[in-house]
């Protein structure tokens, strides 16, 4: 898949920085990513999914992206928007459990914990942290 026109978000307003990370074309198409970095995935096991900060709603609620890259250690995994709701909405499923907790500093976060096994059966792996070295700020 060649990426063309990669941009970021650099709007000044919330509401705009709410709604996507990246954005890229592919095959006459544009496309927007949501961009995380869980730096306790890896000890904990779960992948955190914000959904709320401060009362309102944020994250998987609001995005406007197509995809999210969620960095797990030294990995970045994509996944389809449409599949990590799914797998918030049918909690059911055995691998694909969730948990609602108050995080952050001022424990005004909300977030959603997912199996990261199970996160990363549905994802596809993107690359290592190695491989973007010189470009910081990519999660």
């Amino acid at each position: 898949m060649g990426m063309e026109n990669v941009q970021l978000n650099t709007s000044g307003r919330i509401s705009e920085l709410k709604k996507w990370d990246i954005s890229y074309q592919a095959e006459g198409k544009t496309f927007w990513v949501e961009c995380k970095y869980d730096i306790k995935a890896t000890e904990s096991g779960y992948a955190a999914i914000e959904f709320e900060y401060k009362g309102d709603p944020s994250g998987i609620e609001t995005t406007e992206s197509d995809f999210w890259v969620q960095r797990i250690g030294d990995e970045y995994y994509i996944i389809a928007i449409e599949v990590l709701r799914v797998m918030i909405d049918r909690p059911k499923r055995s691998c694909l459990r969730h948990a609602r907790f108050n995080v952050g500093a001022e424990k005004n976060c909300s977030i959603w914990l997912i199996p990261v096994e199970g996160f990363i059966k549905n994802a596809e792996l993107l690359g290592y942290s190695a491989d973007y070295k010189e470009q910081e700020n990519v999660c």
